[in-house]
């Protein structure tokens, strides 16, 4: 990391945006869209093992950072100084790397699906290895973050595949993935509850702030759990056909990503007015899932 630094300042800084961009493609919106273009649009299957990929992780990263606890590089090594911009998106403690993990839930999945097409399954895989590359780069990550999130995130990749490989060779058995599921999002939140955090200042500041740390526990099982459900539901009872023409799929898309966005920044805001920080984040989480997999399909199967 003190020689990636280095390089950093050789260089002026001039990767610096480049490395921005390539890990904030990672995590947040655009991961989420993919998969929701490729669910409502290209082929439902794949759309959900990318969203179910990306939600496991979430939830395993979760647990594994709260028990973890490790510090961000720049605590444990005062010689570390990282980019600046990177480290607003960079709180909470830093073992394993999330952005990592969505990184390979969403283009490792990709190169799964398209393992068959080589030019695009390696594109898929240099996307995020250059994305946990650029954690390093960005001085936000230790490699050992970033090797773990891969390893992780491959098994996870590998487990999500036969798990709904598992649920359709056989009628009834999606119940049982839709409550695994619910019960991993309320684990979730009982233990980033419950769970004691170390409370370490440097110069009376809070290092790691517990309620934050809380506040993404409950984002992630909150995702989980809409997810869970409203693909049973889509699955047993809405059934929607991904058939028409290319101007309406790209209506389809073009209208529910503009939703998606409102529900994930006003939406969300509005939640956490009405039911507070928890409460609201869990909710909001839930229902941008619940639209994506179950309430969108409903409306435009009605509408077309």
């Amino acid at each position: 990391m003190l020689f990636l630094q280095g390089v950093r300042q050789m260089t002026g800084s001039i990767f610096d945006g480049f490395f921005l961009f390539l890990s904030s493609i990672g995590v947040g919106i655009i991961p989420m869209l993919i998969s929701a273009g490729v669910y409502w649009c290209i082929n439902k299957r794949i759309g959900i093992y990318l969203m179910m990929n990306g939600q496991w992780a979430a939830v395993l990263n979760g647990f594994i950072k709260l028990t973890a606890g490790v510090y961000r590089p720049w605590i444990r090594n005062a010689e570390l100084i990282p980019v600046v911009s990177a480290v607003q998106g960079a709180s909470g403690y830093s073992f394993p790397s999330g952005h990592t993990a969505r990184a390979i839930a969403t283009w490792g999945g990709l190169a799964v699906v398209n393992r068959n097409h080589l030019l695009l399954r390696n594109c898929c895989i240099a996307v995020f290895l250059l994305i946990g590359f650029s954690r390093n780069y960005l001085g936000v990550h230790t490699p050992q973050d970033v090797i773990a999130s891969l390893v992780i995130g491959s098994m996870l990749l590998l487990i999500s595949y036969r798990i709904l490989q598992w649920v359709d060779a056989r009628e009834g058995r999606d119940i049982y993935l839709m409550l695994a599921g619910i019960v991993l999002s309320f684990i979730l939140i009982a233990y980033a509850d419950l769970k004691s955090y170390s409370l370490d200042y440097i110069d009376g500041i809070l290092i790691v702030d517990p309620v934050e740390m809380m506040l993404d526990s409950f984002s992630a099982a909150g995702a989980l759990l809409g997810l869970s459900f409203g693909w049973f539901c889509e699955r047993r009872w809405i059934c929607f056909s991904i058939s028409g023409g290319n101007q309406q799929k790209l209506a389809r898309f073009l209208i529910g990503a503009f939703i998606v966005l409102l529900l994930m920044y006003s939406g969300k805001m509005i939640f956490i007015l009405l039911l507070g920080d928890r409460c609201g984040m869990f909710i909001s989480s839930a229902v941008n899932m619940l639209f994506i997999t179950l309430i969108y399909p409903i409306c435009f199967i009605w509408a077309e």
